[in-house]
């Protein structure tokens, strides 16, 4: 099963596929609360000595920052650091940055989290036959929670066009409903 939103309606590719559609006219106001779902590819843009922005991972970037903080050179790896040393554990370090990714979000594109939770955090990778050059390496981010509705009509921009950088493979597209 896929969830799209789309200004054309879709068309199969073959007859062995089965296409279901109906219109998709969100009615939101200001202030409104709802139930949401989003898969996200969570990024910082980060520039380099020669001025070039490049995107990272939120997670990767925070275990590098923490790395840096404790004097440790980019030779030394995420799991050699003890937990004795002020680890924190994985799971804190992903919930925490990547719901502050949500939440920086929010502002600009007319929504507030009013709670919310990162329900998967996956490093993807192409095939590994591949080149390292060529082959594609992204993290994707389940959320769900509830959000509500500071600007409609910037909010409805982000439910047709996704939210975040990404938007393929099954990046950036909020799901919400009613909540009960």
């Amino acid at each position: 099963r896929f969830y799209v939103v789309s200004e054309r309606q879709p068309v199969p590719p073959s007859p062995a596929w089965e296409v279901k559609s109906q219109p998709y006219q969100p009615q939101l106001s200001e202030g409104q609360c709802l139930a949401f779902q989003l898969c996200a590819n969570p990024v910082v843009a980060i520039k380099s000595a020669s001025g070039k922005s490049r995107r990272h991972d939120v997670v990767m970037h925070a275990k590098k920052l923490l790395l840096a903080e404790r004097g440790l050179g980019d030779g030394v790896q995420w799991k050699q650091l003890a937990a004795g040393e002020n680890k924190p554990p994985l799971y804190d370090l992903v919930h925490e940055t990547c719901l502050a990714w949500l939440k920086t979000r929010g502002a600009a594109n007319g929504f507030e989290i009013i709670s919310a939770a990162v329900d998967a955090y996956t490093q993807n990778k192409t095939n590994k036959q591949k080149s390292k050059e060529s082959a594609i390496q992204f993290s994707t981010v389940d959320f769900s929670g509830d959000l509500r509705i500071t600007d409609a009509e910037l909010f409805k921009k982000v439910l047709f066009a996704g939210l975040g950088h990404a938007k393929g493979f099954g990046c950036g597209l909020l799901l919400v409903k009613r909540r009960a």
